[in-house]
């Protein structure tokens, strides 16, 4: 193609004419006289220098040159454009590209060298042995253009080899580009080299026409076709006669038009081709390389000598001519002649250039080496852009079209027989290289109208680009996410341990495995992809892509670059060594896959990844930094990524740091992750880097199965290190957050982070942590971990030593998992000084530590030592539930009932009104007060160095400062909260990315029973500057009609609303809103503060959550509610309490016919002494029919009755008996009549000796008793081998207990005076201890085929030939009755302080309802409304005239007419299974006041 030069410069010349003689043994020098030569080190300073400088001169030229190239000349400051739809507007003229990149896309040589880097032989052109020879006349000529960097100084643009074996006499003719603008020239003759070194006669980022000639008389050297030099020191001399080797070793930047010729060419005939294209047969013409290819990617020699050669590694690009007269001098940058491609554009940008690229895929290989180079100083930027509101995609694939590929249908049959129908095409791989200029002969990834299509593998699953459905707690079937395979390429097919009989390695794309469809495979020998298509994504001539780059963005040693509103599509990116890299509004897909790599950089500083999104990178990591220091990651989100359990992939930063630890010259570069969200990936979360900061960054529902975590933290990452405003949520098989080493680190600051359903919550080792504000629960195994362990001093080079005493925790919760070294988790001793470890209520309180272990008490409010504990869930408003997350089969399995109407989460931890959690903290300065304290870190931490950061930022008591002023807010109220949040802030922080709208409604969009007295949340989209934001938010409904302003970072509305009510709101935010969101209002509100008290004790109650409210003798039950103030005289009110079953009003039992009717709970042997199975107590509530003997309860032994208590009609008795083998039958003394309830208990001590009681008295006695060897308990039925008519008991049972031990008379009383409304571990009696219960069956299931057990061992029993119809009412009713009382004492609760409900006045209020025992045996309302009283009766009381003052507190108090009656209703902390299984409330039994 012919080149048109315009240009016109003015140069000054400075010729080094240097001479070398043949090196001798001795090391020594000797100068010829006709022949001036040099070494390759043109630093002839250098002792190591063989060869002398002879002399040099120095010439003013001016030059005139015309015509010019079409080559932009820098300038600064420029608006530069990219239009790929210009293409067409010009010619192209191929050339060669050299840079210091493989084809493998690795930087060659030392990627070291300082700062610069060393490139080494890696792209070149090897012409081989037939090269050309060149004799005692030749000509040489090429077209060159160098980038401008600083290393290397010598690079060849023909010649030898750089340095032949040490040996540069043994050079043929060679020409080579020297420091940006210098031209070295010459030939060695085999024993003496003749070289010039001509200075400042070329231009970097320029073309430049390079020719040599030799008549065997002088040398010359012309550049742009003017000679520039010239000597007669090779007169007579003959290059040796060894070929013309290389062309372009150690090049930097583009070569094109190399010719060589046998003659001499002279200047006329030098200007009259040099910008034409040749034939190739000219005279004397022995090499010509126009850098055209042909189809073996070879370049093409034009002359009859044909010798077509390989590229190594280089490539070959295009630049662009053009006829147009608008852009004469082809593609200038400006909307009317744009830069046709990226890299063209890259080619002619400075720093301080901004490129906007128009719309459309670039489908190009970008490496750029010492582009903008500032030596990691922040200066002009280079900014490379999309046009506004234009999608560019920089793209690793090429369409399969019908230049390379022709698809057809053909069938293929599986394994199994079966025939399936595929696609399938030969894929022109010559075409496909010509396109992108590159040689490919395989694929890597294949999309079909931009939908991903999976490598075909042994494991079948759904399409991991469709959004799932489901969690890591209930993964969606036949997809990725349910599958635990793990990646053939990271685990080797000898890795015994990932790969066998069960799991088989693969390779993926194999044709053997495709069977499903959107699978595709590749076979490499006949260049055929295969594809099972289905019904919507068939592939066509115009839609498929297949990949066929792996890395298309590599930058070293640049700097200042910045790229926006791009998205990096199918190729990843590396950069080494470059400073002040920014990415941003971009978007990164598919960037890596099995077998290739991934998103890296290394060294260099201040690397900026901002509002931009990594999505679908499967097998590789979405980010990794190394080395590289101050990395910031602001606003990302990570999501979709990683198809493969147990790769462990974070999104990294490491060695973040200068020097060696320990070093004077050491110093950290933090790493700052702030508004960053990784979800719905198989991946773990960050490497968070050494002394980083991580706030507002969200992690949830990550599948990752490895010994890993949401925040990762080595001992270097944990020091000085800060994690503050987080979620880490739902990531079952890793931790959520840990500092964790052989040798743990120190000096880890956490506040306000929550870590819930993860493996482990917090996993902290070390000493010296700040952790305040923490709130964990629905952990697996560890909610809060601060262990002794892997500690090793301050220094970390110790022996182990006792960790995380020194460390702080306040103010967080814990479900039921706290291990705890810290001070705070200890007790001291005020006489011996010493410290115990003390994890009760009273202890943790006073640090603001919430345990749901210390504040758990079982069904009877004995302290629990075995699950279930306390649930925080009930403190706060509405927060995420990991049971929530759960399949309906899994919540039916487990609790019976699925507790909630829909499976959408909530994200409201604020503490709920009335909670202990509210003012229960303790003021932590600079945390939780409002300021900023600025404390020394070296008067605070010990082991701290004196210069603990070395950038400009303040040293505080903190790591790190606040993101602004009052991040750290102050508490409202009396205290701070426990927990993450604070109620009643005005400020509730919402981390993760931020979506370029308002987002993160509170609550849910479409969200239903939202409390009537709420607070509308939301977060702010993201800004790089906050200031003077403000959010409009909107809300209407039923009796709101609202617009309020606020100030950024206000986000909270506070709104009392209609009940049941449905309402809509928005928020915008600089005219963008988030959209319209719904929600319905509760119809009710439940108790702020709900407690039994017997107010005999008068001793202040800890928080306890017990599941039920006892109203009996001394026992009040309080209430105290918030009347919202939406509500109105118009509205009718009523309070509502269920009957929970403890009463003495019981409402089912179970009717046994006689003939076949039996429960069996064999369970409950195993608790008893294993060799007597004495002693033993069994109680039971009893109603015979008028029939004959029938079994009530019995245990057995291999086919005989050892314990039977039966009753039996016989004549006029009617008598209990027990029976044993030792003693036969004892009877009763006296008789009970059938068809009545009767309280039955059988005692039997460790002798042996046995009683029976019936109705509290003593009937009978025996002694020498057994019961070894017991192995059957049944309920209504003996069992001695043979079933018969008299072995089933005839009438209703109800209420059997079985203790371990003997109890005596007294307890027996108790237990009968106490009704069938059995407390089996209630205070009365001398039996406390509820672990001797081993089995209490309160036969309140009232359906279903089997008979729960109440106590913590699960002894259920199973119904035997019974059904639900045999579930009846056993039919007890009040003998006094209750009474409704108003409270009247405000503010009460329960935690420790003087308005504690335990301490507090007692004194009732006004009489508000009774309800009485009638004596026709029904009950009723003082206003003469019947009730029937069973379980879950719902009683209402019309509180309507009762209530006349709204948005303030209203309690009430319930207690009992007569002394006798106990009457239990179903607290606010009610569930389903209370507890057992996971979290599931029953908020449909719970009390509560409704609006109707």
């Amino acid at each position: 193609m012919k080149k048109i030069l315009f240009l016109s410069l003015s140069i000054f010349l400075s010729v080094t004419i240097i001479s070398c003689a043949k090196k001798d043994d001795s090391s020594s020098s000797s100068s010829s006289s006709d022949a001036n030569s040099s070494t390759d080190n043109t630093d002839t300073s250098n002792s190591d220098n063989i060869c002398q400088t002879e002399g040099s001169t120095s010439r003013n030229v001016s030059l005139v040159v015309t015509p010019t190239l079409s080559r932009h000349s820098e300038q600064t400051g420029r608006v530069l454009y990219v239009d790929k739809s210009a293409l067409s507007q010009y010619q192209r003229d191929d050339y060669l590209m050299m840079d210091p990149y493989s084809s493998n896309y690795f930087f060659c040589g030392n990627i070291g060298g300082g700062m610069k880097g060393v490139p080494d032989n890696c792209d070149e052109v090897d012409l081989g042995d037939s090269g050309p020879i060149l004799g005692s006349e030749f000509t040489q000529e090429a077209w060159i253009w160098s980038e401008k960097t600083t290393w290397p100084w010598h690079r060849e643009i023909m010649g030898a080899s750089y340095n032949p074996s040490g040996k540069s006499y043994q050079r043929p003719p060679t020409i080579t580009y020297n420091y940006d603008t210098h031209i070295r020239y010459g030939f060695g003759t085999g024993s003496s080299q003749i070289q010039f070194i001509v200075k400042g006669v070329v231009t970097p980022r320029a073309w430049n026409h390079i020719a040599v000639t030799f008549d065997g008389t002088t040398m010359r050297l012309f550049v742009n076709g003017e000679q520039v030099h010239s000597s007669q020191a090779a007169a007579g001399m003959t290059p040796i006669s060894e070929p013309v080797r290389y062309i372009g070793e150690n090049f930097q930047g583009k070569i094109d038009e190399v010719r060589m010729w046998s003659v001499a060419r002279t200047q006329d005939e030098i200007q009259a081709n040099m910008n034409k294209t040749l034939v190739g047969n000219e005279t004397g013409l022995v090499a010509y390389y126009p850098m055209d290819v042909n189809n073996n990617w070879e370049i093409i020699d034009k002359t009859e000598n044909a010798n077509h050669v390989k590229i190594t590694d280089a490539e070959i690009l295009s630049r662009f001519i053009s006829d147009n007269s608008s852009c004469t001098n082809g593609p200038d940058g400006t909307t009317s002649c744009p830069f046709p491609t990226i890299r063209s554009a890259l080619d002619n940008v400075t720093g301080g250039d901004h490129i906007y690229i128009r719309q459309g895929r670039y489908t190009e290989l970008l490496n750029k080496w010492q582009l903008n180079r500032s030596y990691e100083t922040q200066g002009p930027k280079i900014v490379i852009e999309a046009y506004p509101n234009e999608e560019v995609i920089i793209d690793g694939t090429v369409a399969l079209n019908n230049n390379s590929s022709n698809w057809v249908q053909d069938s293929l049959e599986l394994d199994n027989g079966t025939t399936i129908n595929i696609y399938k095409t030969v894929i022109n791989f010559d075409n496909i290289s010509r396109e992108i200029m590159t040689p490919v002969d395989n694929i890597t990834q294949v999309f079909v109208n931009g939908r991903y299509m999976i490598p075909a593998m042994p494991r079948n699953f759904k399409n991991p680009t469709d959004p799932t459905t489901g969690n890591p707690r209930n993964p969606e079937p036949g997809t990725v996410w349910a599958d635990w395979g793990r990646s053939p390429i990271r685990y080797p097919e000898d890795d015994n341990g990932s790969w066998g009989p069960s799991r088989k390695w693969y390779m993926p794309a194999q044709l053997e495995n495709l069977d499903f469809p959107e699978e595709w495979a590749f076979d490499s020998g006949n260049k055929t992809l295969y594809l099972y298509a289905s019904d919507n994504y068939t592939p066509t001539s115009t839609n498929v892509r297949v990949r066929v780059r792996d890395r298309f963005l590599i930058f070293t040693h640049s700097d200042n670059i910045e790229f926006k509103n791009i998205h990096f599509f199918a190729g990843s990116f590396f950069f080494y060594n470059s400073s002040y890299i920014t990415f941003e509004d971009s978007k990164f897909s598919f960037n890596s896959d099995m077998g290739l790599r991934s998103n890296k950089a290394v060294f260099g500083t201040n690397m900026t990844v901002r509002n931009s999104i990594f999505e679908y990178i499967n097998d590789g990591q979405g980010w990794d930094t190394s080395r590289s220091i101050y990395p910031t990651m602001e606003n990302v989100l990570f999501r979709y990524n990683d198809w493969f359990m147990g790769s462990a992939l974070y999104a990294t930063v490491g060695r973040n740091y200068r020097s060696n630890k320990g070093s004077p010259n050491f110093f950290r570069g933090d790493s700052h992750w702030r508004y960053v969200t990784i979800e719905n990936s198989k991946t773990a979360g960050i490497g968070a880097g050494y002394g980083s900061l991580v706030e507002y960054a969200r992690f949830e529902n990550l599948y990752e199965g490895c010994d890993c975590s949401g925040i990762q933290r080595n001992a270097a990452a944990t020091k000085f290190s800060t994690t503050r405003y987080t979620w880490i949520i739902n990531a079952p098989y890793i931790n959520g957050m840990r500092f964790d080493s052989d040798c743990s680190g120190t000096n880890g600051d956490i506040n306000n982070v929550v870590s819930i359903g993860n493996r482990r919550g917090f996993r902290l080792k070390g000493d010296y942590h700040d952790v305040y504000h923490v709130t964990a629960y629905d952990n697996t195994k560890m909610d809060i971990s601060l262990p002794d362990y892997k500690y090793c001093g301050l220094n970390g080079q110790g022996s182990f030593e006792t960790g995380n005493w020194n460390s702080n925790l306040k103010n967080s919760i814990a479900e039921g998992s706290l291990e705890c070294y810290s001070h705070a988790c200890y007790a001291r001793d005020d006489v011996s000084g010493n410290y115990t470890r003390n994890r009760s209520f009273h202890n943790l309180d006073s640090s603001g530590i919430w345990f749901g272990r210390a504040m758990s008490v079982d069904k009877w409010g004995t302290p629990n030592s075995t699950k279930p504990w306390a649930d925080p869930h009930f403190e706060m408003v509405a927060p995420w539930i990991q049971s929530r997350a759960r399949s309906d089969s899994f919540l039916l399995d487990t609790f019976g009932g699925i507790p909630w109407d829909s499976s959408i989460q909530n994200y409201d931890f604020r503490p709920k009104k009335g909670s202990y959690l509210i003012d229960s903290g303790v003021i932590i300065p600079g945390i939780n007060d409002g300021k900023d304290e600025k404390v020394f870190l070296e008067n605070e931490k010990p082991g701290v160095v004196k210069c603990p950061r070395s950038d400009t930022e303040d040293s505080t008591i903190f790591n790190h400062p606040s993101l602004y002023t009052g991040q750290n807010r102050k508490y409202v109220g009396s205290a701070p909260d426990i927990g993450a949040y604070e109620y009643g802030d005005t400020v509730y922080w919402i981390p993760g990315f931020r979506y370029p709208h308002p987002s993160v409604p509170i609550p849910n969009d479409g969200a239903e029973d939202v409390p009537i007295d709420y607070s509308l949340v939301w977060n702010y989209p993201y800004k790089k500057d906050y200031s003077n934001t403000k959010a409009t938010v909107t809300v209407s409904g039923p009796g709101v009609n609202r617009t309020e302003e606020f100030q950024y970072p206000h986000n909270v509305l506070f709104q009392a609303f209609e009940p049941g009510g449905t309402y809509n709101w928005s928020v915008t935010v600089d005219n963008v809103s988030g959209g319209n969101w719904s929600f319905k209002v509760s119809d009710k509100v439940y108790p702020l503060n709900d407690r039994s008290v017997d107010i005999t004790d008068n001793t202040s109650l800890i928080p306890y959550q017990i599941n039920n409210l006892e109203v009996s003798n001394n026992k009040i039950s309080f209430l105290r509610f918030d009347i919202p103030s939406s509500i109105t005289s118009s509205h009718k009110i009523k309070l509502n309490l269920v009957l929970d079953g403890e009463s003495t009003i019981k409402d089912s039992a179970l009717d046994f016919d006689g003939t076949n009717d039996y429960v069996v709970a064999n369970g409950v042997t195993s608790s008893l002494n294993s060799s007597t199975g004495l002693p033993f107590t069994v109680s039971a509530w009893a109603n015979p029919d008028t029939t004959t003997k029938g079994a009530i309860f019995a245990f057995h032994k291999s086919g005989s009755n050892l314990n039977l208590l039966y009753y039996a009609l016989d004549g006029s008795t009617k008598k209990f008996y027990h029976y044993d083998p030792n003693n036969s039958d004892t009877e009763s003394t006296n008789t009970f009549e059938p068809g009545q309830w009767h309280h039955i208990v059988v005692v039997v001590d460790s002798s042996g000796n046995g009683k029976l009681f019936v109705n509290g008295g003593q009937e009978g006695t025996w002694s020498n008793g057994t019961n070894s060897s017991v192995n059957r308990f049944s309920i209504g039925q003996e069992w001695d081998g043979t079933a018969k008519a008299s072995d089933f008991f005839d009438g209703k049972i109800d209420e059997v207990a079985v203790w371990n031990v003997a109890l005596d008379a007294a307890d027996v009383t108790a237990l009968y005076n106490s009704g069938n409304g059995l407390k089996a571990s209630a205070d009365s009696g001398n039996y406390d201890n509820s672990g001797d219960l081993i089995g209490y069956w309160k036969f309140n299931d009232g359906t279903g085929s089997t008979l729960t057990d109440s106590t913590s061992n699960s002894n259920n029993g199973t119904l035997k030939n019974m059904d639900s119809s045999d579930w009846v009412t056993s039919g007890f009713n009040l003998i006094g009755g209750i009474a409704i009382h108003k409270y009247d004492q405000l503010g009460w609760g329960e935690n420790p302080d003087n308005k504690n409900i335990g301490i507090i006045d007692h004194s009732l209020g006004a009489t508000i309802a009774t309800l009485t025992s009638l004596d026709n045996g029904t009950t009723a309302w003082d206003n003469g409304t019947a009730v029937s009283l069973n379980n879950g009766t719902t009683l209402s009381i019309d509180l309507t005239d009762k209530i006349t003052s709204y948005g303030e507190e209203y309690s009430i108090a319930i207690r009992v007419l007569e002394t006798t009656d106990k009457v239990t209703f179903y607290s606010k902390e009610k569930q389903l299974t209370d507890g057992v299984g996971g979290f599931a409330p029953l908020k449909s039994v719970w009390p509560n006041i409704s609006f109707e």
